[in-house]
């Protein structure tokens, strides 16, 4: 579609049959960067969408990080709380080329500022309630609220093996 790209960044033993099929269909705007460690930052930022066809969730926390929206089918759970379908992004069926597709059109089709408010409750999302701070604010609570409860709920072989 006009003015989109596709760019696949990551790798794996499907990626020399791929790009032979993109050459075979003339795909000129579709680019291979490969495995990326250092710098992957830099493509959720310039991405108008991330797309997670298979698991990973910690990619759509990296994406939604940097305001882009994504979409996703079944990835390790995260997805449920990062991207609730129309908000953060799209949802599709897994294994489901039909769903991906009209979720990925769906998005395409979409006004910008549309994607542009689900990249910001994306950001929001991550900001307030997905990252390490709550996470050790929700445990801290929880143990606290257990109290005196939380020795015994361990068992005494077990703080002898955490305590070596």
């Amino acid at each position: 579609s006009d003015g989109w790209a596709l760019w696949l960044v990551g790798d794996g033993p499907a990626r020399p049959a791929l790009e032979a099929q993109a050459r075979e269909l003339g795909l000129a705007d579709l680019r291979f960067f490969g495995r990326v460690v250092e710098g992957v930052d830099a493509f959720f930022a310039a991405a108008d969408l991330c797309v997670l066809p298979g698991l990973g969730g910690l990619a759509l926390a990296q994406a939604l990080f940097w305001g882009t929206p994504c979409v996703v089918g079944e990835a390790d759970g995260t997805e449920d709380d990062l991207v609730p379908d129309g908000a953060t992004g799209r949802r599709f069926a897994p294994g489901d080329l039909d769903s991906l597709v009209g979720a990925l059109r769906a998005c395409m089709q979409a006004p910008p500022d549309e994607l542009a408010r689900w990249g910001a409750r994306g950001r929001e999302l991550v900001a307030t309630r997905s990252n390490v701070s709550e996470m050790v604010r929700t445990f801290s609570a929880a143990v606290s609220e257990l109290g005196a409860e939380a020795p015994a709920a361990c068992s005494s072989e077990a703080r002898e093996s955490l305590e070596r």
